[in-house]
């Protein structure tokens, strides 16, 4: 029997998603705690609260049309958005492994499926929070070089106190989104790399009986 071979495309947004109020727009979705689930012919789509979107072998057009009925449910959604993708190989007697990047597996089981798509979707919303940190990253550097020379900072106090909240606000965010992840100690970098490597690791507790 032939290999298939199955694409995820994961969107992430700056805002998070209320799951709840997004269901009515979808017809035939299916919400539990973790995630909005809606069937297409012939692929899926999962929503998740912390902002991604995930697109199981949905294709480009219908990836659009789905993209524009989020938007028209959820208005105010950024247009500043991370995408990854993330490809499985469905092999009969494969074993599990990550062979140049892509996903070997015996069976792509629902349960499986539901699994790859989290975690590239949480790696889709680190890296762009990893974005957010590296901007705030270089403002400090820009603070800190003349707190250092001078004893002051080139901002009005409003100015700084704003940033401040920022980066608290920021902070908040970021250990927020950490906490959905296997790993939150991991270092801070969460690339696709860390999401294949996490794939693997969890493939052992995967059912392959799970339907939905």
């Amino acid at each position: 029997m032939a290999g298939t071979t199955h694409q995820f495309t994961a969107i992430a947004f700056e805002e998070n998603l209320s799951l709840r109020d997004l269901a009515p727009a979808f017809p035939g979705a299916r919400l539990d705690r973790r995630e909005l689930y809606v069937p297409t012919d012939g692929g899926e789509i999962f929503l998740y609260p912390f902002g991604a979107v995930v697109f199981h072998n949905v294709p480009p057009e219908r990836r659009e049309a789905e993209l524009a009925q989020l938007h028209r449910a959820r208005p105010g959604l950024t247009t500043q958005v991370v995408r990854e993708s993330f490809t499985v190989r469905e092999e009969p007697g494969a074993r599990v492994d990550i062979v140049d990047g892509t996903l070997a597996v015996d069976q792509l089981s629902p349960g499986r499926a539901a699994v790859v798509a989290l975690i590239v979707a949480q790696s889709a919303a680190m890296e762009y929070y990893e974005r957010i940190v590296e901007k705030l990253f270089s403002r400090t550097d820009a603070l800190v070089e003349p707190l250092e020379r001078r004893g002051s900072v080139p901002l009005r106090t409003r100015e700084l106190h704003r940033f401040i909240g920022q980066a608290i606000g920021t902070r908040a965010e970021v250990i927020s989104v950490l906490s959905l992840l296997d790993k939150p100690d991991a270092p801070g970098t969460i690339r696709r790399s860390i999401a294949s490597t996490t794939i693997c690791a969890r493939s052992s507790t995967w059912s392959t009986g799970t339907a939905r």
